[in-house]
């Protein structure tokens, strides 16, 4: 996604995301058996799973950044909704953001002329699954469309919110999580 001009609700959603990561990292569910090619037999390798953000800092730079953070309170959740946050928008590439994450994040991935993956397999960054089918993988945001919402995105305009919830610096999961 192209750079935008970030607000400090952003600063605010970015210091949220990392610490959501950290809790879904540790809180995924797990898909049903059948919606999955391979069985989660054990942890990936570091590996086999390309993380897709960038390298995680180490402990004492993560806990200095940590000490760092400004925490606010929580805003309500009044007038919330998914619907208020525009996604999945064009990439300019004639592929929307979802489908331009399947692209990257999968293996051998064929479109068809609307930018659809009609083949292609996706491994789960969380535990390590393959799928087959583009329809049983979710497309995470990279903070939660809520998350933002309790940290300021109620405040901004619909072209910010736009903004948040297409950075595709987000993950493939396996739908439902």
């Amino acid at each position: 996604m192209s750079s935008t001009t970030r607000s400090t609700g952003h600063t605010a959603a970015r210091a949220t995301a990392a610490i959501l990561a950290a809790l879904l990292l540790t809180s995924c569910g797990k898909p049903a058996a059948s919606d999955h090619v391979t069985p989660n037999a054990a942890p990936p390798a570091a590996s086999t799973v390309a993380w897709p953000g960038p390298p995680p800092s180490d402990s004492a730079t993560a806990r200095a950044q940590l000490v760092a953070l400004t925490v606010a309170a929580a805003r309500p959740m009044t007038g919330y909704s998914r619907d208020r946050f525009p996604h999945w928008a064009s990439q300019g590439t004639g592929c929307d953001t979802r489908e331009s994450v399947l692209k990257r994040d999968g293996q051998s991935v064929v479109t068809d002329a609307q930018c659809r993956a009609t083949s292609g397999t996706w491994t789960s960054v969380y535990d390590n699954l393959k799928f087959n089918d583009a329809s049983k993988v979710d497309i995470d945001h990279l903070v939660p469309l809520a998350a933002g919402w309790r940290a300021g995105a109620d405040s901004w305009t619909d072209d910010q919110r736009k903004a948040f919830a297409n950075v595709i610096s987000g993950s493939t999961q396996p739908s439902g999580m």
